[in-house]
């Protein structure tokens, strides 16, 4: 029942993304983007959803194999379940983040806990929704995590608090 619903929401979301993404094209259309979920049928419904967005999908099912995917392949985002087996998505993030080979990746987490955007900082993620998702917030999130990760910094945030410029 479950994976036939998925089924229907894909081929509803498939014809919905043709009739929105037609006349534009991906700015990142090579992002790797990792899924790490332990449910199968949500890993894959998003997988499916990132390449009908027009990016790569990549899925593991537990947080150590996650962390071994980042070693030997880096994705341009994580989206990463909290709940996860062997390593949980709290670890994951916190490893990562204190790697300097991968402290710069985005990572979007997802939760069945409700209300928790206000942790983000805590988790040490970039952004967190709640589950269920919302599959057109889920695309607005991850469109916008890969152009704030691909802007070059910002050369006035490089200066000293006490700057001041003299004309």
């Amino acid at each position: 029942m479950y994976y036939s619903t998925c089924g229907t929401l894909l081929a509803i979301l498939d014809e919905y993304n043709r009739d929105l993404w037609s006349d534009t094209e991906c700015e990142f259309p090579m992002a790797r983007i990792l899924v790490v979920d332990d449910d199968r049928a949500i890993a894959q419904m998003l997988a499916d959803y990132i390449e009908m967005c027009g990016f790569q999908a990549a899925i593991e099912p537990d947080g150590l194999r996650a962390l071994q995917h980042v070693d030997l392949r880096r994705p341009d985002l994580l989206i990463l379940d909290l709940m996860l087996p062997v390593v949980n998505g709290v670890e994951v993030a916190r490893r990562l983040r204190q790697d300097p080979e991968s402290r710069d990746i985005p990572i979007l987490a997802i939760t069945a806990v409700e209300n928790s955007e206000d942790i983000s900082d805590v988790l040490m993620v970039d952004r967190i929704m709640s589950k269920p998702l919302d599959l057109e917030l889920l695309g607005a999130e991850i469109h916008s995590l890969l152009s704030e990760a691909n802007d070059p910094p910002d050369e006035a945030a490089k200066l000293p608090a006490d700057y001041v410029s003299r004309g």
